[in-house]
């Protein structure tokens, strides 16, 4: 296994741990383009939230920033 597919198993890992129970690996993967440094930061700042929280909070807290509303 290259040090890119740990870092990405890792990656789904952390996912999988967060969303907690039933979570489907089949739903979550890498994005394609997505450099190594930006992964490997993406993992540390999953490895900061609490397990079982579900997918729904995770998206809350690391999802995509909502526009601003004038």
């Amino acid at each position: 296994m290259s040090d890119r597919e740990a870092l990405e198993a890792e990656f789904i890992a952390e996912i999988l741990r967060i969303v907690g129970a039933g979570a489907d690996p089949e739903d979550y993967a890498v994005a394609p383009g997505t450099s190594d440094a930006l992964l490997e930061i993406r993992v540390q700042r999953l490895r900061e939230l609490p397990s079982g929280i579900g997918h729904a909070q995770l998206l809350a807290r690391v999802g995509p920033p909502r526009p601003a509303v004038d």
